[in-house]
């Protein structure tokens, strides 16, 4: 397109009053949600629902470590993507993916995977926030996940089970005899 076309389009959407922060903002969000917008070399990229169904799939049918690099490959900035999957060795790729300004999409991409590929494991708060105390700070890969997992219904069947014994416990409680009644006979 040649730019005084450009120009020219831009100054008709404005005349005609199309181009508003409202109708900008909405076509940002739009193409935001489809992964469409086109993000420096340097940003993270944005998965589309294709994309996540896909990756959750492969997880879902047992491969979680190779659902988990499908999401970072797809998800972090290009020249961090490029630089993981051009490592030649393991611990190349780990130090690539190592680096602090990837820790929140690792964290993302562990923690969805992992869900997607646990079906005994249905997410909620309280699940959540024990799992985060057990991992305390650490790196989540999916076997911490799964230690965190373990103990997390561990502790779900300890409180169920102290439950049940003082209700058995309250509803059980042995009464002290009528000692009045006792002295009448």
């Amino acid at each position: 397109m040649r730019r005084g076309s450009t120009d020219d389009a831009e100054r008709e959407l404005i005349l005609r009053g199309y181009w508003t922060v409202d109708n900008l903002t909405a076509a940002f969000k739009a193409l935001n949600r489809a992964a469409a917008l086109q993000v420096r070399p340097d940003q993270p990229r944005h998965l589309t629902e294709h994309q996540l169904r896909a990756i959750a799939l492969q997880a879902g049918s047992g491969d979680v470590d190779g659902a988990i690099s499908k999401y970072l490959l797809l998800r972090a900035p290009e020249e961090a993507a490029e630089a993981f999957l051009n490592a030649t060795t393991i611990n190349h790729a780990l130090n690539e993916i190592a680096d602090p300004s990837l820790a929140n999409i690792v964290r993302e991409a562990v923690w969805f995977c992992w869900e997607q590929g646990r079906p005994g494991y249905s997410p909620t708060p309280e699940r959540r926030r024990f799992m985060q105390d057990y991992i305390a700070g650490r790196i989540p890969t999916a076997r911490l996940l799964d230690d965190a997992w373990t103990a997390c219904r561990t502790e779900e069947k300890n409180v169920m089970r102290t439950s049940v014994l003082s209700q058995i416990e309250t509803d059980s409680e042995p009464t002290a005899p009528d000692l009045e009644s006792l002295d009448d006979m």
